[in-house]
């Protein structure tokens, strides 16, 4: 393997935290590359904000604070499913995440991600994270598989804008049971920075840099405003523009915090109604909660859902916790599991919302916010489920 990048790079806003970066970042590298040996891996991938110049690192009493983690995407020479090797990855980064933690004298999460050869030239569709992944990622290590590959703005599908929205909704359910959590204030920050990415990819003008969101979504919601017909977002784009700035500056702003917090529940009907209104515009009609959710997440083709069921059960860490099995011959066939956790998030999220008693969906068929089950268990459950389905596939 060759290519390996010593000299520092920009990874956050911020001179002297960006070299504390930098060091994290060649910790992590050197690591993955000694435990790479024997697990032939071609090529190693900074990914997410670290790899745009926007991590979200910030000075708390003289010490680096590492607001969120640290991604990467290993790229293996085999082929095929990978289930072991994945198993293996999934232990390491816990390992790694305490490793560097301890090293670096701040808590570290790392997460990593594997796919195998034929990835980027077979399997690699059209998305935000491919977007982002070919036009922002960095090869740290071997191969550069980035180089000649193409996704544009206009090819991300209006189902991966929306699969954002919900992805962040069910981790705000999963730390609403705790809203004094730093943790809680967070994903409220990364729910205004991806509501905005997600009408931005919708309409397909997608911004990747979180400093241009709040700019492009004005002019987004002044230009097409006949568009966004059922929206009322007025503040949106503000409530944006804090977070950004949150996001992205070395310091906290103790009065933006506050001001995101208080503008909780407004924060949620907005994304409540950017869920609905994306649904109402894929499917193309309108109707109540309940008839949008169903028809939404009845579009899946037999094979789809074959497969998403396929992929359930060859998981390493699968769990069955959730899924009520005696009606699973039924749900086989009509809807996978990924549409499962979904539609059954979001029959509860919008059904809270909103204030409404949404009817039977495809998600009764999980156990999750059904049949009179402690939410906080419910929850629990989701959250093991997303984990395993959807997080990390």
């Amino acid at each position: 393997m060759t290519n390996f990048i010593l000299k520092p790079i920009v990874l956050c806003c911020n001179n002297s935290l960006n070299r504390w970066a930098n060091k994290l970042l060649q910790q992590c590298c050197q690591s993955i590359v000694s435990t790479c040996k024997d697990h032939n891996i071609d090529s190693i991938i900074l990914t997410g904000s670290f790899s745009r110049g926007e991590a979200s690192i910030f000075w708390e009493n003289n010490t680096p604070v590492l607001a969120g983690d640290i991604e990467f995407l290993l790229v293996s020479k085999k082929t095929g499913t990978l289930v072991k090797d994945r198993a293996f990855y999934e232990k390491f980064k816990t390992i790694l995440g305490e490793q560097v933690s301890k090293s670096m004298g701040s808590e570290v999460e790392v997460d990593i991600g594997l796919v195998d050869a034929g990835y980027f030239s077979k399997k690699l569709s059209p998305s935000i994270f491919g977007y982002d992944l070919v036009n922002y990622g960095k090869t740290l290590y071997g191969v550069d598989y980035l180089d000649n590959t193409i996704i544009r703005k206009k090819d991300i599908p209006q189902e991966d804008a929306l699969a954002l929205l919900m992805n962040r909704t069910i981790e705000l359910l999963i730390l609403s049971e705790n809203k004094s959590r730093e943790s809680y204030h967070y994903q409220l920050v990364k729910i205004l920075l991806d509501m905005a990415g997600s009408i931005l990819a919708f309409t397909g003008n997608y911004a990747a840099p979180y400093k241009d969101r709040p700019k492009a979504l004005r002019k987004l919601l002044r230009d097409r405003s006949s568009d966004m017909q059922g929206l009322s977002i007025p503040d949106l784009p503000d409530l944006v523009e804090q977070a950004a700035q949150l996001k992205l500056k070395s310091e906290p702003n103790e009065a933006i915090q506050k001001a995101i917090i208080l503008n909780d529940i407004k924060i949620q009907n907005y994304l409540a109604q950017l869920i609905y209104w994306q649904m109402k515009q894929i499917i193309g009609s309108s109707g109540d909660m309940g008839f949008v959710i169903n028809k939404y997440f009845s579009q899946e083709s037999l094979l789809t859902v074959f497969k998403g069921w396929i992929k359930y059960f060859i998981h390493p860490f699968r769990s069955s916790d959730g899924i009520n099995f005696f009606l699973l011959p039924k749900t086989l066939i009509r809807v996978s599991p990924r549409n499962l956790i979904y539609s059954s998030a979001m029959k509860y999220f919008l059904g809270t919302v909103f204030g409404h008693h949404i009817k039977k969906t495809a998600g009764d068929d999980l156990h999750a916010f059904n049949r009179g089950y402690d939410p906080k268990r419910s929850i629990i459950e989701v959250s093991e489920l997303w984990g395993q389905v959807i997080k990390h596939n």
